[in-house]
């Protein structure tokens, strides 16, 4: 198990099995494979396909859950999401979320960015930390 939230964060960037879940506006959850995904310090940015954005822009509240794991080990980040209009205030890390993607073959415009805001990491590694905040 990870020790501290920098190590968290470092290891949840490598993990390939992402999830996110959010309220639509009949309170009913939807819940979207996320294929890109980048954490910094206290955001996350999801890359979703054009048509998946749908479910973002129609939640009933801006709460957000996040749930991404490799293998056994995984954590949940609870949070919401950032307004377009607030947006601005983390461009720095929307260029390098872009930027890793300059060697690829993935057409960012077909990649539509949710920026959330991350005010919790859970653990949801079986076990007796399973749940547990961490700090």
């Amino acid at each position: 198990m990870r020790k501290n939230r920098n190590d968290i964060i470092e290891y949840l960037n490598k993990c390939q099995n992402c999830y996110s879940a959010v309220l639509n506006s009949n309170h009913k959850s939807e819940i979207q494979f996320i294929k890109f995904k980048r954490i910094f310090e206290n955001i996350i940015i999801l890359g979703v396909s054009n048509s998946d954005m749908k479910y973002f822009d129609c939640t009933a509240n801006k709460n957000i859950s996040v749930v991404i794991w490799n293998q056994i080990e995984g954590y949940q980040l609870k949070g919401y999401k950032i307004s377009k209009e607030d947006e601005h205030e983390y461009c720095s890390e929307i260029e390098k979320f872009k930027n890793s993607f300059k060697d690829s073959s993935i057409e960012l415009s077909k990649i539509s960015l949710v920026l959330c805001y991350i005010n919790d990491i859970y653990n949801v590694t079986p076990g007796k930390f399973a749940g547990k905040l961490v700090k």
